[in-house]
């Protein structure tokens, strides 16, 4: 069976648009074989804004394929995640933080196998996020100090830093240093397309990519082998690449606009939200069939 793996942000939404009617309606239309993946940079909490009106599966690989999610209307469940970088690159990162002039970063991490959050790196903060998802005595007791550099997180999916977009080229470089001698990590870095002027660098292990994800619910059972794909960015790459139809917004990326089965007439956000619905089936119909 067919199934829809999308992009979100540059692709079915753009930061001007003012609503989601045209998302939305892509979305809970017949336009779409299902089910849809939604597979996205973004952390889960942002994606549920977004998809909290469907009432039918969507399927999250949220951070770049690091973890993956069904959403059916406000229900939540937590599938798996795929690659980790352990706990010491997370302290070689803090502790660089002013030698490095890197900002403290974020952390998408996992306990016990079965559960994710995403929260800021400052380790107090980092406690009372961890003492919220477990019950677990040692975690409270961590809570009492000043000093909270041992905290037993089960792995690190990425971290990443927020920052106005003007600092993001020295960010990134100073990340990709102390990523070169980390090993096992690769720094991803663009810009924010919901707060203008703000961007990402984000710190990933070497291997992690939304297909990553795919083949993890894959592997599950949850999809089959075979999807049409979205998408406008490098970091949809190999999923657009290993897609039976790829179809991709106008003002895509030069590398994506080279390798997509189809180039739309419509930049990406609600217009190529609007293009999809009239024409994808006429499109696809070769793969569908």
């Amino acid at each position: 069976m067919i199934y829809t793996a999308t992009d979100l942000d540059g692709t079915l939404l753009a930061p001007t648009d003012g609503d989601l009617r045209s998302l939305t309606s892509l979305c809970a239309g017949t336009a779409l074989p299902r089910p849809i993946v939604i597979a996205s940079s973004r952390p889960l909490a942002d994606l549920r804004r977004i998809f909290g009106f469907s009432v039918e599966p969507i399927y999250v690989v949220s951070n770049d394929g690091a973890t993956c999610y069904r959403m059916t209307g406000e229900r939540i469940e937590f599938l798996g995640a795929t690659a980790t970088l352990d706990l010491n690159a997370l302290r070689l990162f803090v502790n660089a933080d002013r030698t490095r002039g890197l900002p403290l970063p974020l952390i998408f991490g996992a306990w016990e196998g079965k559960e994710t959050v995403y929260y800021p790196a400052d380790p107090r903060q980092q406690v009372a996020a961890l003492i919220r998802l477990t019950p677990d005595r040692d975690y409270r007791e961590y809570s009492a100090h000043n000093d909270a550099q041992d905290l037993r997180i089960g792995a690190i999916r990425a971290f990443s830093f927020f920052v106005k977009e003007n600092a993001r080229d020295r960010l990134t470089h100073n990340a990709r240093v102390l990523a070169a001698e980390l090993g096992g990590a690769k720094v991803l870095s663009y810009p924010d397309t919901r707060l203008s002027g703000t961007g990402w660098v984000e710190i990933v292990h070497e291997n992690l990519d939304k297909v990553l994800g795919l083949g993890f619910l894959g592997a599950a059972g949850i999809l089959g082998n075979k999807y049409i794909a979205f998408g406008n960015a490098w970091n949809d790459l190999q999923m657009l690449g290993k897609a039976a139809f790829s179809c991709v917004p106008s003002d895509a990326e030069p590398r994506v606009l080279e390798i997509a089965s189809l180039v739309s007439p419509a930049p990406g956000g609600a217009m190529f939200c609007d293009w999809l619905q009239e024409h994808l089936f006429a499109a696809v119909k070769h793969v569908l069939s």
